[in-house]
């Protein structure tokens, strides 16, 4: 592996039919070659847009679609869908809510997660049938967030801070139309 440097070597090959290459010095850290991960993962960046959905999902209020819990701390967001059920290339638009463990009994979102293999809610359902369930929670949970949305964004509206209303309206509003895509993809077959 070979390094930039700043100052330039002399090249021992001179005069020779084929004399190797010199290497410029590199003359500041913009030229040189980004690292392999970067600051910011591309999958974090790409799913900016649905940081709103995920705010929505943990605010006060939320509550576990299976039993209820309303304990704002124990909701969690469950991966569900392509690439979901507890795998990290799950979009982050793809989850629901779950709550997690309490003491002494495991939560919602570890038993979606062991795929009906324990006990509690999900147990001994099939692949089909949680995937349906899937199926029709996401599509809950994004009609419920984009209902959320058209009355924030009249709360918005109302509010007199026209920095707060740019800003926020236009998260809103991307992350919307980022789900009503979402939503007639589902709705048309995708997964």
């Amino acid at each position: 592996m070979s390094f930039p440097r700043r100052q330039a070597r002399p090249n021992p090959t001179v005069g020779f039919a084929f004399e190797k290459p010199t290497r410029q010095p590199v003359e500041n850290k913009a030229q040189q070659r980004r690292s392999l991960r970067s600051e910011t993962p591309r999958r974090v960046e790409r799913e900016s847009v649905f940081r709103p959905y995920v705010d929505w999902l943990h605010a006060d209020g939320a509550v576990c679609v299976v039993c209820g819990e309303s304990i704002t701390e124990r909701i969690q967001g469950a991966h569900v869908g392509q690439g979901g059920t507890g795998k990290t290339h799950g979009s982050i638009a793809d989850t629901i809510r779950l709550c997690g463990d309490r003491p002494g009994r495991k939560g919602c979102h570890a038993q979606h997660d062991a795929n009906g293999t324990m006990p509690g809610f999900f147990h001994l359902w099939s692949r089909v049938r949680l995937r349906d369930w899937d199926h029709e929670q996401r599509l809950a949970h994004w009609e419920a967030f984009r209902a959320w949305a058209g009355l924030e964004l009249q709360a918005l509206a109302e509010a007199n801070d026209q920095d707060l209303i740019a800003s926020s309206a236009k998260a809103l509003m991307e992350c919307d139309e980022a789900i009503s895509v979402r939503i007639d993809d589902l709705r048309s077959g995708g997964r």
